[in-house]
């Protein structure tokens, strides 16, 4: 067989499991199967265009994700279906054979994952799957199998939809208001998102400059396709929320990351932005509260940046998501400032607020023009979003608000408490989070012990040996933390908490 004969024959192979011709052999569903090594396929994929060590790459293929299903005989020998067996030999026993052939590990293994996706766009290469949905992902499928799993992987508030919420949405069936809408919302609920902006944080938008999206995750992504061009600049402090490097790298976009300091609370500032801005800086991305730190910026830093910004006719694009969950001052928006109005852009999500992460809406509010091509974009995608969330929404931002301060004094006890837990960790560091749920810990004292020695490998670890799931640190830009959501229950807290502890411990001995 010559290598181009092999070449098609091994594309054959590894898409015949991704198209879930998959070989039973009466252990797992078949589609569960291929889909849980669609998603081994994906790692694997990720750690070689991220340009991984070969070490790590092999440590992959060899031990974590070998047997990812489950499958080993009566001597805990994994146990293979014919598929994976197959390319298994190829990419690991084979290698001894053929590596000779390639310069590292990773040209070896990336020639062969790019003959599996030869065939999707190269755009699509220039985004790995989101870190926290792969965390809650294999918390399921643990779940699922019957292991007792304490998740803190989720990024979604554990309360209940608001009652006032859930009945607008049941009224709005009933009336069969289940037909198009407007693409970028309905005029009504346009409307009250701006009166609520206006009413919360003394802006002043009209339906023009607004439009509702399908999550605020969609509102980024609609504003980052709509606004940056190949080689347009993006500025990013990290810790960074996942989303923001994928999508600006789909845009063609060139991430320029400000590193923050933990001894300092991850906070950040105009000097520390402005030593990055080049001729090519087209947006300045501001999440505060801060996904996955918690840190918030002072009224006075976020005013600096965005004069900065606008000083140089950069755009300024203000992440509201948590902007209702602070600890210690009042909610405030950057938009309210005087002229903000020409280049800030706010998105916006009813999802942590109303504890609504399920019904995906969300909004934008930006300059007409802005929201115009934004809106031509969802047009071609979306659509609109789901009329009877959009209904349930409309409520949200007109009724009670009383759900938000109860659901804050809830997760300040909480996270007063993981605080506290966390410091009785030995050489665990903390930086007390100022707002949203989550807390960031330093892990990296579990390195010590040579069992791990990145935050993946910890998660990844944890997981599999103490049944606890966490987001690593490398998913947000940084090495050597974790991030914890609080939004989950006290018991489940002090479970997992104590389950953490004993894990590192063990590392560490």
């Amino acid at each position: 067989m010559n290598d181009k004969e092999e070449s098609r024959e091994i594309r054959q192979k590894i898409r015949s499991v991704l198209m879930n011709e998959w070989d039973p052999i009466g252990v797992k569903d078949v589609s569960e199967a291929a889909g849980e090594y669609d998603s081994y396929l994906g790692d694997v994929y990720r750690l070689v265009v991220e340009n991984a060590p070969a070490s790590k790459i092999a440590n992959y293929l060899r031990h974590v994700e070998v047997d990812r299903m489950g499958l080993t005989d009566a001597q805990g020998t994994p146990l293979l279906p014919d598929n994976v067996r197959y390319l298994r030999c190829n990419l690991v026993e084979g290698a001894t054979a053929k590596v000779a052939h390639y310069q590292s590990w990773t040209s070896y293994i990336e020639s062969y994952m790019m003959q599996a996706t030869a065939e999707i766009a190269d755009r699509i290469s220039t985004i790995s799957v989101s870190s926290t949905l792969k965390v809650s992902a294999d918390a399921d499928r643990l779940r699922r199998e019957g292991v007792d799993v304490v998740d803190f992987g989720a990024g979604e508030p554990d309360f209940p939809t608001p009652a006032n919420i859930k009945e607008a949405a049941i009224q709005a069936i009933t009336a069969n208001f289940t037909k198009y809408t407007n693409a970028g919302g309905t005029p009504e609920l346009r409307q009250a998102i701006c009166d609520r902006h206006r009413q919360d944080f003394g802006t002043n938008y009209s339906p023009s400059e607004c439009m509702v999206t399908v999550g605020g995750k969609h509102a980024i992504f609609n504003l980052i396709q709509a606004l940056i061009n190949p080689g347009d600049e993006v500025i990013i402090p990290v810790p960074y929320w996942v989303t923001y490097k994928d999508v600006v790298n789909y845009a063609g976009g060139v991430c320029v990351f400000v590193e923050t300091n933990e001894n300092t609370g991850f906070e950040v500032n105009a000097a520390m932005i402005e030593r990055h801005l080049t001729p090519k800086t087209k947006l300045v991305i501001i999440n505060s509260p801060s996904n996955p730190s918690g840190a918030v910026l002072s009224k006075k830093d976020f005013r600096d940046i965005f004069d900065l910004a606008s000083k140089r006719d950069i755009f300024l694009m203000t992440d509201e998501c948590y902007c209702h969950f602070l600890y210690e001052d009042q909610p405030f928006s950057i938009a309210a400032a005087p002229g903000a109005k020409e280049t800030v852009v706010v998105a916006g999500s009813l999802s942590k607020t109303y504890s609504m992460t399920g019904w995906r809406i969300g909004f934008a509010l930006a300059p007409a023009e802005i929201i115009n091509a934004m809106m031509k974009l969802q047009s071609h995608s979306t659509s609109n979003p789901t009329s009877i969330s959009q209904k349930a929404a409309l409520e949200a931002m007109r009724g009670p608000q009383d759900s938000v301060p109860d659901m804050l004094a809830e997760y300040r006890r909480r996270r007063d408490f993981v605080i506290q837990r966390l410091r009785e960790i030995p050489g665990v560091c903390i930086v007390v989070p100022k707002g949203a749920f989550y807390a960031y810990p330093n892990i990296s004292v579990a390195y010590s012990g040579g069992k791990v020695t990145n935050s993946l490998d910890f998660s990844s670890q944890l997981l599999a040996q103490a049944h606890v799931a966490v987001v690593p640190g490398e998913a947000f830009g940084t090495n050597d933390h974790i991030r914890i959501s609080y939004a989950t229950s006290m018991h489940e807290l002090k479970r997992g908490l104590d389950r953490l502890h004993n894990f590192i411990d063990t590392l560490r001995a």
